[in-house]
């Protein structure tokens, strides 16, 4: 999944050292497009290889045909 529109990297992306999202990011950086392959090894330095969460989330205005603008966000995890 890529976002529309804009140059560079749109989601902002969390490392959890647990699949419940709980917690402070272990890491958190930009990414360009949802779709990762970490094969057997950890997503990033400090996680564990398994059993690890990451989220992206980005927010963009929609313009609707009626009324104003509104930031929607979407998240993947």
């Amino acid at each position: 999944m890529r976002p529309v529109g804009g140059g560079g990297p749109a989601y902002k992306r969390q490392f959890y050292a647990n699949t419940a999202f709980s917690g402070t990011p272990k890491k958190t950086d930009r990414d360009a497009a949802v779709g990762e392959n970490w094969g057997t090894k950890a997503p990033a330095s400090g996680l564990p290889k398994d059993n690890f969460g990451v989220r992206w989330t980005v927010t963009r205005d929609v313009y609707g045909r009626v009324g104003p603008s509104a930031p929607l966000t979407f998240k993947a995890a």
